[in-house]
């Protein structure tokens, strides 16, 4: 954006087109008459030029390289930003997985604790089954041979009641004890 060439072409041109200016007027119809105003004018015209120059076109230039500086700066920053958002997905996506795979290993865990705490509950509960059913068998068992032993004793006791009543019509006394005693010897030999 180099206007310098520029503005002394124009005005080298200005210059030179003048007497070029001034014979194509004598030749031609005179559409435009070239006087003294004229080049005063031409004068005038390249001093604006060079005061717009001066005044106005570099701190326009100025403005734009800021403009374009400063867009170019954004445009970094945003490039970095964006850089930076694409490195911080990807740390959070893997720390996203790492926290997936912990959470699997996690339910793994407690499914494989649960089902170890099942297996010892149903065990335990089988062996308090069984320890209850022993204990039943052994109390049925004992109340089996405590009634056994019971109708045994009625039945010692109903059939010494009755050897004694026979005995008591047929036989004496002394006889009547001597058989009740080999009776129960013989009960308590099998009971």
């Amino acid at each position: 954006m180099n206007f310098k060439g520029g503005y002394a072409l124009g005005v080298y041109l200005l210059f030179k087109a003048s007497p070029v200016l001034a014979e194509v007027q004598k030749k031609a119809l005179p559409v435009v008459n070239l006087n003294f105003t004229m080049i005063l004018q031409w004068v005038n015209f390249a001093i604006l030029l060079f005061l717009l120059y001066k005044l106005l076109y570099n701190p326009l230039i100025k403005a734009l390289d800021e403009r374009h500086n400063s867009i170019k700066k954004s445009l970094e920053e945003a490039e970095k930003a964006r850089k930076e958002a694409v490195e911080l997905r990807e740390k959070w996506q893997k720390e996203l997985e790492a926290f997936k795979q912990e959470r699997d290993r996690m339910f793994k865990e407690a499914r494989k604790e649960a089902e170890e705490m099942k297996e010892e509950i149903v065990k335990a509960a089988y062996e308090q089954a069984k320890s209850m059913t022993d204990e039943v068998y052994a109390m049925m068992n004992k109340m089996k041979d405590e009634m056994v032993k019971t109708v045994r004793l009625e039945a010692v006791k109903i059939a010494f009641d009755v050897a004694r009543q026979i005995l008591a019509r047929e036989v004496n006394a002394k006889l009547h004890e001597d058989i009740v005693k080999k009776f129960i010897k013989r009960m308590e030999k099998k009971g």
